[in-house]
């Protein structure tokens, strides 16, 4: 499939979206220090939302490609099993290079998260996309037996008990 530039554009703006978020969660305290009114507190918090947008139309286009194709299982788990290994030599490699700049001490217990972080929850969002991959095959054969109005209150259903877990 040839790659649409409305697509990656979106792509981009869904990872900026995530990295206000993260700016605004895990840089809070500092920032919070500064802010001396109401205003600026309630400015500096609504970066909360943008996090959940960018993961939802993260999500999305990922349905969107992969909805129309029939994904193999052995396919699929291929995929999944990359993105797994990527994932876990970022991670040591990040691990390594934060210990070699001294900025954490050297400890067995953060090496051992860093080796196995799906068991120890480090990466939760390349976990559920690992799990997205390897029930894709099974999510587009049980959406092609339903019918166009089961599909609509499917997609009702999960959308609702989605936003009702995650709030």
């Amino acid at each position: 499939m040839k790659r649409d530039s409305r697509f990656e554009l979106l792509r981009i703006v869904s990872m900026f979206l995530i990295i206000l978020f993260h700016f605004e969660y895990f840089g809070e305290a500092w920032r919070m220090d500064k802010a001396n009114s109401l205003l600026n507190q309630i400015i500096l918090s609504s970066y909360l939302p943008f996090g959940k947008i960018g993961v939802y139309l993260f999500i999305m286009i990922t349905g969107y490609f992969v909805g129309t194709k029939s994904y193999q299982i052995k396919k699929s788990l291929s995929k999944a099993f990359i993105i797994w290994g990527e994932t876990i030599f970022y991670s040591i490699l990040l691990f390594l290079v934060i210990v070699l700049f001294g900025l954490m001490s050297f400890s067995f217990k953060n090496f051992i998260a860093a080796c196995l972080p799906f068991i120890t929850n480090q990466y939760w969002f390349v976990s559920a996309y690992i799990m997205l991959l390897i029930l894709i095959p099974f999510i587009n054969l049980a959406v092609k037996q339903l019918t166009k109005k089961q599909l609509t209150y499917l997609i009702i259903v999960v959308s609702f008990f989605g936003w009702w877990i995650i709030e």
